[in-house]
């Protein structure tokens, strides 16, 4: 069971998202908990609608968004160059997910466009993604990213972030190819 509300600590979730320059190529370095490394990119899936509004907390329309028994998410991340040299200021990040109940409804508000700040920074407060059925099975819960420096510096990046200990993580994962 999950805790209730006036127990629930708000999970803080760190994303470091590297773009690769639209003229070169980059390396990744070696995998190291203190290096900065290239973001895999993923699928963008059947969900993604352009053009959302920016919204500090999304899912707000969610059915479950008043329950007690919700985890609520704070998201902070910082867009970083290839090289973790540069910050990219500026860039817009589309973000969206299922809502708690595993549904991508427009209505629940699940969507938005944030921008980085000065620093590379973005966040935004979000609930958990449920998960739903694809298939004979189920995805693992996520929340898409498609990041875009507008400048024109860097490729654009979509990808998806999961969460430990998601009983559905590869190779559970309904979808081989996400």
């Amino acid at each position: 069971l999950r805790p209730r509300l006036a127990e629930t600590m708000v999970r803080f979730v760190a994303l470091l998202l590297v773009l690769i320059p639209v003229s070169g190529r980059a390396e990744c370095p070696l995998p190291s908990p203190s290096v900065c490394r290239l973001t895999g990119s993923a699928t963008e899936g059947p969900f993604f609608e352009p053009s959302q509004p920016n919204r500090e907390f999304l899912c707000t329309k969610d059915p479950n968004f008043y329950s007690t028994e919700i985890t609520r998410l704070e998201m902070s991340a910082h867009v970083f160059d290839q090289d973790c040299s540069l910050v990219v200021a500026g860039a817009k990040v589309e973000v969206w997910q299922a809502d708690s109940t595993g549904y991508y409804r427009d209505e629940s508000l699940c969507r938005s466009t944030v921008y980085t700040d000065d620093t590379g920074r973005y966040k935004f407060m979000t609930l958990h993604p449920g998960k739903y059925r694809l298939g004979r099975g189920f995805r693992p819960a996520h929340i898409h990213f498609k990041v875009t420096d507008q400048e024109g510096r860097y490729r654009q990046l979509t990808t998806q972030l999961y969460f430990e200990g998601d009983t559905h993580l590869f190779p559970n994962d309904a979808c081989y190819g996400c």
